[in-house]
């Protein structure tokens, strides 16, 4: 299991001044002009191996307007072999392109 630690990153005062969400929403809406339903911003971790092509785990997680939020993700780790192990994390947006972040993870084993 591992602990990822998620936090917004940007203009914070975009919202207030456009008036669209409130204080105690958990997220800010998104607009989508061809999606009929409403729908809330959600957001994927990924982590995998990357040299082997696999999956490690992933997890869904919806990130507070202001704040951060702390999920923990079952990964699978192989039983055997002794050191580090790299792996890649990817956290990717289900509801904007090109705010996607990518990061490198060193596991101790």
């Amino acid at each position: 299991t591992i602990t990822v630690h998620v936090e917004r990153d940007g203009d914070e005062d975009s919202d207030e001044e456009e008036g669209e969400a409130d204080d105690n929403d958990s997220s800010v809406p998104p607009v989508l002009s061809r999606f009929p339903v409403p729908h809330t911003e959600e957001w994927w971790i990924i982590v995998g191996d990357e040299q082997q092509d696999k999956l490690m785990g992933i997890k869904r997680i919806t990130i507070p307007r202001k704040g951060s939020v702390k999920k923990k993700i079952k990964i699978a780790l192989p039983e055997e072999g002794e050191g580090a192990l790299a792996l890649k994390m990817y956290v990717i947006s289900d509801s904007y392109r090109g705010c996607d972040e990518e990061r490198d993870v060193q596991i101790i084993m």
